[in-house]
């Protein structure tokens, strides 16, 4: 009985109303982060700056020498992001997923309930017979 008093201390009903939402805001977190393409613009002014003529030229080497490490950074970083929220993404996925099946599982518990309380309910019907039929 304390696991049953357990699961009801919890709130499922908070759990499963934020699930929806829980998920709906990953999908779009999700869908921005696989829809951006930051490192076009990042890598496009480089040319640019290369075309000045020959003093500008040692200005435009110094630049790519440093933002050459800073692009690939950034391009890990990205990387990085995108794996995070996809484990994100699959965490919601998962926990839609496990609101539902604690919803079966609740079901069927009350379910029990109520068949033990029938079948509780039946033997001592049963047993007030035998008693009422031996005593005479």
């Amino acid at each position: 009985m304390a696991l049953g008093n357990w699961f009801k201390d919890i709130g499922w009903d908070k759990v499963t109303s934020a699930a929806p939402a829980l998920l709906e805001r990953a999908k779009g977190l999700w869908s921005r982060v696989t829809g951006d393409t930051a490192p076009a613009p990042a890598s496009a002014p480089a040319p640019e700056e290369k075309s000045p003529a020959a003093p500008g030229t040692e200005l435009a080497a110094a630049l790519d020498v440093r933002v050459g490490p800073l692009e690939r950074r950034v391009k890990r970083l990205e990387e990085e992001a995108r794996a995070s929220f996809e484990v994100v993404h699959s965490m919601a996925d998962q926990h839609s997923r496990l609101v539902k099946a604690l919803d079966r599982v609740i079901a069927r518990t009350q379910l029990l309930q109520r068949i033990c309380l029938a079948l509780g309910a039946a033997i001592a019907l049963v047993v007030v017979v035998l008693v009422v039929v031996l005593a005479r």
